[in-house]
């Protein structure tokens, strides 16, 4: 299969407003779906809480894996303990089910359709200090989001420059990758698998 790299910047981007503050669409697949049709299998954005207590969108049938990347909330799921979420700190949970938050906050947000799993990680990266990642499943893909700084993403072929808020997304790649850090930066790593 045919290695996919497709690499965007903050202008490239798609930013609405929902209930409680604004949200920015990194990503959609299909790319030909649209979120407000719900005919999505993966999403992948960032949003602004901008008011003290919001009330999450009901999304039947959707996996949500929510990271707070500023800020604090505390997050309420019906029938289940409350969480405190702070910088990184990730919650996992079905969209169908009652969710509200309360506090200012700017998150991430994966959300995966029947078929699909995935999780979302951050790392810390120096100045001049190098990761490596292998990506070996032919069926996933990865996700880079540069959050803080600027990160080089290095794969066998080709080399790709992330500024902040920067997003590359690889697929079909069955090799190591390495991320040097161009600044002391923050990134996040998104996996995606198709179940089949």
């Amino acid at each position: 299969m045919k290695e996919i790299a497709i690499l965007k910047h903050t202008n490239d981007y798609k930013t609405t407003n929902w209930s409680g503050g604004t949200t920015t669409e990194l990503y959609i697949y299909p790319e030909t779906s649209n979120y407000q049709k719900r005919d999505f299998l993966w999403r992948l954005s960032s949003a602004t809480i901008d008011i003290e207590k919001s009330i999450f969108t009901p999304l039947p049938d959707i996996k949500r894996v929510l990271m707070i990347l500023d800020g604090k909330i505390k997050i309420e799921h019906e029938n289940m303990a409350t969480k405190i979420l702070n910088p990184f700190d990730k919650d996992i949970f079905d969209g169908s089910i009652k969710t509200v938050s309360f506090g200012k906050a700017t998150d991430f947000n994966l959300m995966l359709k029947v078929g699909f799993d995935g999780d979302i990680n951050h790392f810390t990266i120096k100045e001049n200090e190098k990761k490596v990642f292998s990506l070996s499943k032919k069926n996933n893909f990865y996700g880079f989001y540069c959050y803080k700084g600027e990160i080089n993403i290095k794969t066998k072929d080709n080399r790709y420059e992330l500024k902040e808020k920067s997003f590359l997304l690889l697929k079909n790649f069955n090799s190591e990758i390495i991320i040097n850090g161009k600044t002391d930066s923050i990134f996040l790593y998104v996996n995606i698998k198709e179940l089949v």
